[in-house]
């Protein structure tokens, strides 16, 4: 561990007012305008992945982030003007900004061709934690860590990038300066310095129950709920079998499926949609996978055609989902595209996936969740 102490000394001009202040109480200026705060950090030899600096507000942990991590702490910096959030990234490769986006919870591709004073104060926060975690040194500091948001907001936010450094998604180790506390629970942070008490505590004692879902067969009018997060086709065929899954009774992610033309006792997953509040967890995958065994109980073979190339990367990790085919046809330009004579039309990467009913036991128990 190392031991970080500094005094802050902001001397104001010395006004009528202070003049009188300091008389009355008979204090130096000098003593009333330091700040000393102390705290431990992580020595350089120590490996974690997340770690959290917490305390109320005016008791230090900004000065104690600079002092130990220096420029690692992310420096939020606007973002362009009548651009989609995508050009506010530096020279980075497209499929990793998609990836660091999906990552701290939006995944959402039509969320990405939005401008930034577009979004809402969630997306916002998500966007500049993407941008951070792209950006910023190693360890990535974010001060002020969900001041912007609501506290389920936050929560969520906090579990995606949990579950990206643990996964190895997110490349970096994160570090996150806040005065909310609960957080913590969702973080599950491998140390915790309390500027409370300036102490630093190794390993976090799970105290939140499991984020659980309910997924049940819900009517079609749920579809409207969750349409307009849907980047394809909006309209829902009048044989589609409908799914909800649920947490703390609200409606958390939407999956439908019909009957494969032209294939015997074949069905495919025609629509798969999470709120974007919730998106970044993996709950996709699990209903998903959910909603295949429970079909393929039926005798249904199950095939599922995604082009977003995150979500495909997470399937081929799941052990019961086979990719069967990748189609890298190119296509007419559509849209704002049409008519354009570049040679190339768009190219659409659709990956196929086979849902696998029997697999060997250690292989089928690895990755379920």
């Amino acid at each position: 561990m190392s031991l970080v102490e500094c005094v802050k000394r902001n001397v104001p001009r010395v006004s009528d007012r202070v003049a009188e202040v300091l008389r009355m109480y008979d204090m130096p200026l000098e003593a009333a305008a330091a700040h000393k705060v102390r705290g431990e950090v992580p020595g350089p030899g120590q490996r974690w992945g997340i770690g959290a600096i917490v305390g109320p507000s005016g008791s230090g942990k900004s000065v104690i982030a600079r002092r130990a991590f220096g420029k690692s702490v992310a420096r939020l910096r606007p973002w362009p003007r009548r651009r989609a959030i995508l050009d506010g990234f530096a020279d980075h490769p497209l499929e990793r900004i998609t990836a660091t986006l999906t990552a701290v919870g939006l995944g959402s591709p039509p969320a990405w061709l939005r401008m930034y004073r577009q979004l809402s104060a969630g997306e916002k926060f998500r966007c500049d934690l993407a941008r951070a975690l792209l950006e910023s040194g190693d360890p990535v500091v974010f001060d002020d860590f969900g001041c912007p948001v609501d506290r389920q907001t936050l929560q969520m936010a906090a579990s995606a990038i949990a579950r990206g450094v643990r996964s190895g998604v997110i490349s970096r180790r994160f570090v996150a300066v806040t005065c909310h506390e609960d957080v913590l629970a969702w973080l599950e942070p491998d140390w915790v310095l309390n500027m409370a008490t300036g102490e630093l505590s190794w390993g976090w004692v799970q105290c939140r129950a499991p984020f659980e879902l309910a997924i049940t067969r819900c009517d079609m009018a749920a579809w409207s709920l969750f349409e307009p997060h849907h980047y394809l086709s909006r309209r829902m065929h009048p044989a589609a079998r409908c799914y909800a899954a649920w947490w703390r009774d609200q409606p958390v992610a939407f999956c439908a499926t019909l009957n494969q033309a032209g294939v015997r006792r074949m069905r495919r997953i025609s629509r798969l949609v999470v709120r974007p509040l919730f998106q970044g967890l993996g709950i996709g995958r699990r209903m998903a996978g959910s909603i295949a065994a429970m079909e393929a109980g039926e005798g249904f073979r199950i095939r599922l055609v995604t082009g977003h190339r995150v979500f495909a990367v997470a399937l081929q990790r799941h052990p019961r989902w086979r990719l069967a085919a990748i189609d890298r046809r190119r296509r007419p330009h559509r849209g704002a595209l049409a008519g354009r004579e570049d040679g190339q039309g768009r190219q659409r990467m659709r990956f196929s996936f086979e849902w696998q009913s029997a697999l060997p036991v250690a292989n089928a128990q690895e990755g379920e969740q």
